[in-house]
């Protein structure tokens, strides 16, 4: 658990998660999330306001950066941008890196005794540009028939670039391009 003081905000976070951001004289910020207002905001996020409060910026993991705007007549925040997301990784659990033809790849898993339950990704750094090799890890979770989670290492076939091994949390997924 840990908190924070932003301006006049007082951010109550537990790992990973915003539990209530409370204004300092402690009354809780409000959330307007698919028309319906909310005193909890429960995502993977760490937030930061403008200086006059008028905004709230919510960085989540892989969906990106989202954007709160302040509604004074329903004395709420409502997103008015999401998923944000710029060229970068979509993870940042790197496990294990390698270079083949001067393309850096990337495992994003990780695991150390048991499982960190990670959503696994295979990532590839070319010319400049992050590109994810896989499909979205809960749409793969369906095709494999178990959790594409915590994937600490992958080899790509010399025979075929799009033909990728991957070592997922103690199971091997083959596929093409996986």
């Amino acid at each position: 658990h840990d908190m924070a003081v932003d301006g006049d905000h007082l951010i109550l976070y537990r790992p990973g998660f915003v539990t209530g951001i409370h204004r300092l004289d402690g009354s809780l910020i409000k959330y307007k999330v698919d028309g319906e207002i909310k005193d909890r905001y429960y995502e993977n996020v760490r937030v930061d306001f403008s200086e006059d409060a008028s905004r709230m910026y919510a960085a989540s993991g892989d969906k990106g950066l989202s954007i709160w705007e302040y509604n004074e007549a329903e004395d709420c925040y409502e997103c008015v941008d999401e998923d944000i997301v710029p060229n970068g990784p979509l993870t940042n659990t790197a496990w294990k890196m390698f270079v083949k033809d001067d393309v850096l790849y990337i495992a994003g898993g990780g695991r150390w005794g048991d499982r960190y339950n990670w959503k696994g990704a295979l990532l590839a750094y070319d010319d400049g540009e992050w590109i994810s090799l896989v499909e979205p890890a809960d749409e793969l979770a369906e095709k494999l028939g178990f959790p594409f989670r915590d994937v600490v290492s992958f080899a790509i076939d010399p025979a075929d670039a799009e033909h990728i091994f991957a070592y997922v949390a103690d199971v091997i997924a083959v596929g093409k391009a996986l």
